[in-house]
């Protein structure tokens, strides 16, 4: 017997220290649906309330909070640096490095052809400086895609 994977509904939760993302998509890897909430103060009550509100067949965790999220909801996790990767290859084929500013620290994260984490390097803490700059979002400035990602693209080599 033969499992239409199409019809199946995946989801993934990433739990970090000031959000919580939620995406779910389907077999064929579209998007079906994405949820954004600030983590508050007991990050698997609003775990839980997210996904209440979403259908799926399997879901995975990741993110500063994932290990709470296995022991609270069964499932496994995966760590941020591999989900980056991942993710990043997925939609981008040709990126070699990525870069995570996060709210608990952050990793720039070099890739090999196949997608696979080749090697990363990650903060120790939270500097005031970055943690007020997060703490600003969004800033005075316009920094969107638009108008910052012709500089970016195409991406440049740094390992």
């Amino acid at each position: 017997m033969t499992i239409d994977t199409t019809a199946v509904q995946f989801a993934g939760i990433d739990i970090g220290s000031r959000t919580i993302k939620l995406l779910v998509v389907d077999g064929t890897g579209a998007v079906r649906e994405t949820f954004l909430a600030d983590t508050g103060f007991d990050p698997m009550a609003t775990a839980s309330e997210l996904i209440e509100t979403v259908s799926f067949d399997r879901i995975m965790a990741t993110g500063y909070g994932r290990n709470l999220f296995e022991l609270s909801f069964d499932a496994p996790t995966v760590t941020e640096i591999k989900a980056h990767a991942r993710g990043a290859w997925a939609e981008f084929p040709d990126a070699r490095t990525v870069l995570d500013i996060g709210g608990q620290d952050s990793k720039a994260i070099a890739l090999f052809d196949s997608g696979r984490v080749k090697k990363f390097e990650m903060t120790t803490g939270v500097p005031p400086a970055r943690a007020s700059f997060w703490r600003s979002w969004p800033p005075p400035w316009d920094l969107t895609w638009k108008t910052s990602g012709p500089r970016l693209w195409p991406p440049k080599k740094i390992w």
